[in-house]
């Protein structure tokens, strides 16, 4: 078996992180779970940004694309969630 990107490893441990299945997932992200699969288990290596930018959506993500080479991961704060103190 071939080894996972950093993208496919990012995605699975962000969807463990939210209790998501594959189906789960790909059914909010309107990808198919074998894709997904693929990406985490490095079937498949590489996929472009738009399509993993759709993949981590659901998952409360942002790409920021900084050159033709990189990009940068963001995760979304929601800013109507309460803080720690609960105010």
């Amino acid at each position: 078996m071939a080894k996972p990107s950093q993208l496919g490893r990012w995605l699975r441990q962000w969807r463990r992180e939210r209790g998501w299945s594959l189906r789960e997932l790909a059914g909010a992200c309107g990808l198919y779970h074998k894709t997904l699969t693929a990406w985490e288990t490095g079937e498949r290596r590489n996929p472009s940004i738009f399509h993993f930018a759709r993949a981590v959506d659901p998952l409360n993500y942002d790409i920021w694309i900084v050159d033709r080479e990189r990009c940068v991961l963001v995760e979304r704060i929601d800013p109507y969630a309460a803080d720690d103190d609960g105010e």
